[in-house]
């Protein structure tokens, strides 16, 4: 982001941009990947780490994958 170096300002603007989706989508797909998403930035947060290569990066990027499924499948 320009002018600013903290990842909270990216999760601030994802979280906002979740929340105008969520009101202005209401197709249960959509909401659903909403929702995943919400256990996507969880799993991110949360340090967990299954292995030392599957970090809770990873992990964040596998269960975020599933959500963007549930976007496609709101938007077709």
């Amino acid at each position: 982001m320009t002018g600013h170096d903290d990842y909270l300002y990216v999760i601030i603007d994802t979280g906002i941009a979740l929340a105008i989706v969520a009101v202005l989508h209401r197709s249960p797909w959509i909401l659903a990947g909403v929702a995943v998403s919400l256990v996507a930035a969880g799993v991110q947060a949360s340090g967990f780490d299954l292995h030392p290569h599957l970090n809770h990066n990873d992990l964040y990027h596998l269960v975020q994958i599933a959500a963007m499924i549930l976007f496609y499948r709101g938007v077709t």
